[in-house]
């Protein structure tokens, strides 16, 4: 083993402990490269940012929106947006209907940058609109997990799907996600602040908002699927709305940064599917490590460490978020590749590790030009004969489904000592 290498070992072993203490608060941030790891007929579930753009674009093809659509593309590269997805477009639509008044801004009208906001909605909500295809994706282990427990789960998502709400109902895991009512249930912003609701319910917080929720009038929001409302609530970026339609957005956030400062008492944050390019809550996350040492956050990340440097920037601001990619972790604010393993070992550690030339799951080890050898580290080759190089697969959602699965919380009281 390389001097300095992180043992997959003691790190799958430190995961467990945590994972194990039902006392301990535990969140889960869930982000677009999860449903994605659900296929079907080889393609993504759900497609993710660049997916759902082309999905927006051949919408509107043949439309009086395609060169709307052209031109704002166009635009966002011409000011240095590089590959512009349908977020960026909708961000800087809403941005300029917010400016533009009765007069035109860069060649739209306010009727032009209101078609386009919401046909992108629509369409979002039609492609993300769907049923979980079985009851053994990992979205339902994710949920058979937290409802082993008996302290409360809290789930983040910037995702607008329902996949989630769908697993726990599926299990009948209990859940409060800031809705209260039931013909047309609205948002409480006292009951989700003031934790009004059984400690055995999972909280699930949606800081990009969702396809069901509505604005109604100037003020209520509503979750409804049925059409009710004037307006989607899908705001995947952190801009000056009115008080109505920003306040849940920022409601989320608090409950994000409260869950990990908890009045600094420890609790850990498991980040999957989330590739840190939200700077919002990025700040949020890193501040609220700051300011409680006892919180941990692990960041499990589906490709190689150089393919994140906005969380490697973040690990520099706190040294209590762990960041475990396919190639290198940086572990307790240290960096480096992942020790060799014996090949029993490899197999102890389950879907938590692989070797790194296994072609039994879907990852594509140095997908950002990197090739097998240079993941297995410079020195591969003088490795003992013994030892193998590995991969860590918790940033593929499958294989943390599988991990979770693989062990149930304990059931028992008393409060949580240490540090975790």
């Amino acid at each position: 083993m390389a001097p300095n290498a992180h043992s997959p070992a003691e790190v799958v072993a430190a995961l467990q402990t945590i994972l194990v203490v039902d006392k301990l608060p535990i969140g889960f941030l869930i982000g677009a490269g999860c449903p994605s790891s659900i296929k079907v007929a080889d393609s993504p579930f759900i497609p993710d940012a660049r997916g759902l753009t082309d999905a927006v674009v051949n919408a509107s093809s043949g439309t009086d929106l395609a060169e709307s659509f052209q031109r704002l593309k166009s635009m966002l590269v011409d000011d240095g947006q590089q590959n512009p997805t349908i977020e960026h477009m909708l961000t800087r639509a809403r941005a300029m209907e917010a400016v533009v008044g009765n007069d035109v801004v860069r060649g739209f009208c306010r009727s032009d940058l209101q078609h386009l906001e919401q046909e992108i909605c629509g369409t979002i909500s039609r492609v993300v609109n769907k049923p979980l295809p079985s009851s053994t994706t990992p979205y339902h282990n994710l949920a058979r997990w937290i409802g082993q427990r008996t302290n409360r789960s809290f789930i983040f998502t910037t995702n607008y799907d329902l996949l989630v709400e769908q697993a726990l109902e599926t299990l009948q895991v209990p859940f409060f996600d800031g809705f209260v009512g039931s013909y047309q249930p609205f948002f409480s912003q006292q009951a989700i602040e003031q934790d009004d609701f059984p400690d055995q319910w999972a909280l699930v917080c949606k800081l990009h908002g969702s396809i069901n929720w509505r604005l109604m009038g100037q003020r209520n929001i509503v979750r409804s699927l049925d059409g009710a409302g004037d307006q989607l609530l899908i705001h995947p970026s952190h801009l000056k709305y009115a008080e109505s339609r920003r306040m849940p957005y920022f409601v989320m956030l608090d409950r994000l940064k409260a869950f990990i400062g908890n009045e600094r008492k420890p609790a850990a944050l498991f980040t999957i599917g989330y590739s840190f390019s939200d700077e919002h809550i990025n700040d949020t996350i890193a501040d609220s490590l700051r300011a409680n040492p006892s919180a941990v956050c692990y960041a499990f990340q589906y490709d190689v460490l150089s393919e994140y440097p906005q969380v490697k920037n973040l690990v520099q601001r706190c040294s209590n978020l762990n960041v475990l990619a396919l190639d290198k972790a940086v572990v307790d604010g240290r960096e480096s590749r992942w020790a060799t393993c014996s090949v029993g070992q490899v197999e102890e550690l389950g879907s938590a590790f692989r070797p790194l030339r296994s072609q039994d799951d879907n990852s594509t080890p140095g997908s950002n030009g990197l090739s097998p050898s240079c993941l297995a580290g410079e020195n591969a080759e003088d490795k003992d004969d013994d030892e193998i190089s590995v991969k860590c697969r918790l940033g593929d959602f499958e294989c943390l489904g599988h991990f979770l699965a693989s062990f149930s919380p304990a059931k028992r009281g008393g409060e949580v000592e240490s540090t975790p």
